[in-house]
């Protein structure tokens, strides 16, 4: 289970940086050639071999909550089912863990939610090479099927706790997911645009703001027929667009989120957009400021102008820990908001 200190701790934790030498760039030239390679590889294993893991397809808008410990599934889905909207539920899947054990959590949520998978947390990417994350994708993928209505792929991408290779990681598992015919989300952490005076923006490490980051990334300042294929098949592809947004760790700054998800929507046209993460750096319990946010986010599309692609989404982090079971007061707090 991701625990939530470590979780809080992974966003605002900064690693001091480390000089590359001449012989470290080469080695780290060879494993991206090899990445690249193994890639190529595993996308034309998938392709021969024909799965097709598509499940559901989620009705927007979509009501999100994320699910980090799945231990007591049966409390869970009592509490879910009491909710007035089917929800869709972000299943964590921890480090260390296989798809076997999220087997049966996922086929009992399933029956009074849409769910996603979380290939893995934000604060686990770094334990991971581009080879075996591949590898985990193409594990989970194998192991639960159509069972996962929506992979996300890429969680908090841009964050500057993730460590080296994040884009290589995601244009991995992307094609692990495509080449199955499963649908991919991409979750961004913001952190405010450099014009802000609130922002909260940490470039160490190879984070960055989130359009920054997807410009570098996605090279967007270069002509679509000189960026990387490879790139433009995980934008022109990648089912939804997400952003992750704790306010308390970015100086409660107020953006204009009407305008930054028209801007994800023209740089993705073929996605949809929405929210991946909404709460507090750890539980709070029902404090008035988790309270506020609920309130807040998920009736937002009524007070704000949305593109058409704008699905909604919020998936609330810590609802194993807050709503469940059905009596706390964030339950109560959510299930106003969504009616």
């Amino acid at each position: 289970m991701v625990n939530a200190s470590t979780r809080a701790l992974s966003r605002i934790h900064q690693v001091q940086s480390h000089r590359l030498y001449a012989a470290t760039e080469k080695v780290f030239f060879v494993a991206f050639v090899f990445s690249m390679i193994s890639i190529s590889a595993a996308t034309c294993r998938a392709q021969q071999s024909g799965a097709n893991i598509s499940g559901r397809s989620i009705p927007a808008p979509i009501y999100g909550i994320t699910l980090d410990d799945v231990s007591n599934t049966a409390e869970q889905v009592r509490s879910l089912q009491q909710l007035v909207h089917m929800p869709t539920v972000r299943v964590v899947f921890d480090y260390g863990a296989g798809p076997s054990y999220y087997s049966d959590p996922i086929r009992q949520l399933s029956g009074v939610s849409y769910i996603m998978g979380e290939i893995a947390d934000s604060s686990d990417m770094r334990k991971y090479t581009v080879a075996s994350y591949q590898k985990r994708a193409q594990k989970y993928v194998a192991g639960l099927g159509s069972q996962v209505d929506l992979w996300e792929i890429g969680n908090e991408i841009n964050g500057n706790w993730l460590g080296t290779g994040a884009m290589l990681k995601l244009k991995a598992a992307y094609n692990v997911v495509a080449a199955a015919h499963g649908a991919t989300a991409i979750t961004f952490f913001y952190e405010g645009e450099p014009s802000d005076t609130n922002n909260c923006i940490s470039t160490r490490n190879g984070g960055n703001d989130m359009f920054t980051w997807i410009n570098q990334n996605f090279q967007l300042n270069l002509p679509q027929t000189q960026r990387d294929p490879e790139a433009e098949k995980v934008r022109l592809g990648a089912n939804y667009i997400l952003v992750s947004w704790y306010p308390t760790q970015c100086n409660n700054a107020k953006p204009d989120w009407g305008s930054i998800f028209s801007r994800l929507a023209s740089i993705f046209p073929n996605s949809n957009v929405g929210f991946g993460e909404i709460g507090t750096p750890s539980p709070e319990g029902g404090s008035q400021t988790e309270i506020n946010l609920i309130n807040e986010f998920y009736p937002l599309a009524k007070t704000i102008a949305f593109p058409p692609s704008y699905v909604g989404g919020y998936f609330w982090w810590y609802y194993a820990e807050e709503m469940v079971p059905a009596n706390t007061t964030l339950f109560r707090t959510l299930n106003k908001a969504i009616q």
